[in-house]
């Protein structure tokens, strides 16, 4: 964490506004040091004179100083609010006013500025009655803006350092909640490089004719006309292709960024120079081949693990293998008469005939809400109400069921359905770096057991009693009973019901006829 972060951690926008304050100090310093000691070196004056200079200096620096705080009072004021609530709706509305707080008072400052230097030249000229020409005026009044060009570009900068803190954190805060970057540039770097670079060159030429020439009002204007020539000729054929060689790079940068937020994975930027920029864009190449490899991975990974698991296992990590209680309805399914069919087809066609019937159960249980636990042989357990929390499983679960029914219609081999529910134990069981999540408890057993006692009443559907006392009464009074059976591992039989509109249209081997 740099030093001015750190400083913000502590102070917030009071260290800003302070920072602020301290910087129109040092705006003072300057003007003051111009006015009393640089001006005078090229307009001879007296003691008094001097004193008049400085004084109007400070006068004007420093209503320009109240000015220019006033003028980012609003914005200052958003960012102490938004520090307070730290509101994720308002981050990206205050982001824009804080980056535009630097620049809201260039134009007014600078206009103010210029005025100033003009009005304290004449006033300086018809004051003390100087003998003074048109041409010592000029120089005094263009030597007073090179003094505010200089204090207002130092003042920008610093600005904009102060508040980087700031910006930091109302992005972090976007990003978290998914909110939208701005992706708004106020000031180019394009123009930052041209301006800088010419302020740099016309002040540093007045400087140097300022101590080589001979110090009077035509030299000083004359180092001015000549750094500026200097820079129109030379400096700025040598500041474009500069400021486009950074630009333009950053450009393709930026624009090949926007397209792998939108998921084009297949992006790439030239890597043409062997600078910053050169290791930044085989640095973002880098990182797209790792979010390939990444998709890759997870595409994999969604192949053999449900996506709704996978997605939990991402976001909780190893905090679920200790497991957690949770109420599920399981959905148990079995293919009929599997052990027959196998003995009259191949191996290849057993597998391809599984495969074909998971293909149509699959996202009708994805659908609504549910997902595959695991798959058992010739059925499959499916579960809902975890990892997605569902308040109606049951009624989902049986949904499902049903609309499974009619998309299997009368394929062979027949299908069978049980559904129970509970309260489960939903972590991961394994070891040696080998996991999977699985639910675990009597629920699903029982949900096997209810998919067994199929065969006996020749339903396609039954639900035990523990799934009708959670469905909706509607759904619950639709259900039709089932004389009670005895279920493997149960002393008493279970209640059992069956929705009246799915039955079984023929009753596979080893099962007792329909009933209505």
């Amino acid at each position: 964490m740099s030093r001015i972060a750190a400083l913000y951690e502590v102070g917030g926008v009071r260290f800003v506004k302070r920072s602020l304050f301290g910087i129109q100090g040092f705006g003072f310093v300057v003007t003051m040091f111009t006015s009393f000691f640089v001006l005078p070196m090229y307009l001879p004056t007296s003691l008094g004179e001097r004193v008049f200079l400085a004084v109007g200096a400070f006068a004007s620096g420093a209503s320009e100083g109240v000015l220019a705080i006033w003028l980012m009072r609003p914005a200052l004021n958003q960012l102490e609010t938004w520090n307070r609530t730290r509101d994720p709706s308002t981050a990206r509305a205050t982001w824009d006013v804080v980056a535009r707080a630097p620049l809201l008072p260039v134009r007014s400052v600078a206009t103010y500025g210029l005025v100033t230097a003009l009005v304290v030249a004449w006033t300086v000229a018809a004051q003390w009655k100087m003998d003074l020409d048109r041409v010592s005026v000029a120089a005094l009044f263009v030597g007073s803006g090179l003094v505010w060009f200089f204090w207002i570009a130092v003042r920008l900068f610093a600005a904009e350092r102060l508040l980087q803190p700031a910006l930091a954190q109302i992005g972090i805060v976007m990003l978290e909640h998914d909110a939208p970057v701005s992706s708004a540039v106020h000031v180019s770097l394009t123009r930052r490089l041209l301006i800088t670079v010419t302020g740099i060159t016309v002040v540093a030429g007045t400087v140097v004719t300022g101590i080589v020439g001979d110090r009077t009002p035509q030299s000083l204007l004359l180092g001015i006309a000549a750094s500026i020539g200097v820079t129109i000729a030379v400096t700025s054929w040598l500041m474009i292709p500069l400021a486009r060689s950074i630009t333009r790079p950053l450009s393709q940068l930026r624009a090949a960024l926007t397209k792998v937020g939108q998921g084009d994975l297949d992006t790439t930027v030239a890597e043409v120079s062997a600078d910053e920029i050169g290791s930044l864009a085989m640095s973002f190449n880098a990182m797209v081949v790792g979010l390939r490899e990444r998709d890759r991975i997870r595409d994999t990974f969604g192949a053999y693990v449900d996506p709704a698991v996978a997605e939990h296992i991402l976001t909780h990590g190893h905090a679920i293998i200790e497991g957690e209680d949770v109420e599920i309805t399981a959905l148990f399914l079995d293919v009929r008469g599997f052990t027959g069919y196998s003995e009259t087809h191949t191996a290849r066609e057993v597998v391809t005939m599984l495969n074909q019937l998971f293909e149509l159960v699959v996202p009708v249980i994805a659908r609504h809400g549910g997902h595959v636990d695991k798959f058992i042989g010739d059925g499959l357990l499916a579960v809902f109400g975890t990892p997605q929390p569902l308040t109606d499983h049951a009624s989902r679960a049986l949904d499902a069921a049903c609309e499974i029914a009619v998309v299997v219609g009368d394929r062979e081999p027949r299908i069978g359905m049980g559904l129970n529910s509970g309260t489960v134990v939903a972590g991961t069981l394994g070891g040696a770096g080998r996991y999977d999540f699985s639910v675990i408890g009597d629920v699903v057993n029982v949900a096997a057991r209810v998919e067994s006692a199929t065969r006996r009443t020749g339903d396609t559907i039954l639900v035990s009693e523990h799934t009708r006392t959670l469905l909706p009464a509607a759904e619950a009074s639709a259900l039709i009973a089932r004389p009670a059976v005895p279920l493997k591992g149960r002393a008493a039989p279970v209640a059992l019901y069956a929705p009246g509109t799915v039955r079984s249209s023929r009753v596979g081997d080893h099962r007792p006829g329909q009933r209505d």
